[in-house]
């Protein structure tokens, strides 16, 4: 075991265990197998930051990966509308395993249109009650959803 000190105080170790650090050794970065690295402590959900721009804890950008998210977050003057972008190699795809495509956790817009709806015509108002918007090349399209 290795602890490295900063005037008088400790702020890092090193073990079998893994690099721990912070006063009270509450970082773990550790070999959970061959070229595997981990960032664990105990039963304690984790954090990983990697920083745009940082002033101090209240004026940054950042992406953050956490349990099970990966977050673009913000504070102070850090621009918001951030968009979070996946970027495959080449002709590389994104995948999204499950058999779901996407999911929205907002609530979707009411729908309006002329006339009553069935599998061969136009929906009317009220029928479809949500429409999804696609992007098609800089024109909102929508989608009725029943």
């Amino acid at each position: 075991c290795l602890i490295v000190k900063a005037s008088g105080i400790a702020v890092a170790t090193f073990s079998n265990h893994g690099f721990s650090l912070g006063s009270n050794f509450d970082i773990i970065i550790a070999r959970d197998a061959a070229d595997t690295l981990a960032l664990r402590r105990s039963t304690n959900a984790q954090a990983f930051r990697v920083y745009g721009t940082y002033t101090d804890a209240s004026n940054y950008e950042c992406i953050a990966i956490t349990r099970a998210a990966i977050t673009v977050e913000t504070a102070g003057t850090g621009a918001d509308n951030i968009d979070l972008t996946l970027t495959p190699a080449g002709t590389g795809n994104v995948v999204l395993p499950g058999g779901v495509l996407l999911k929205t956790a907002a609530a979707l817009t009411n729908g309006a249109a002329a006339s009553m709806a069935t599998l061969t015509n136009a929906p009317s108002a009220g029928n479809p009650t949500k429409w999804i918007p696609i992007n098609d090349n800089g024109t909102t399209r929508y989608i009725p959803a029943w």
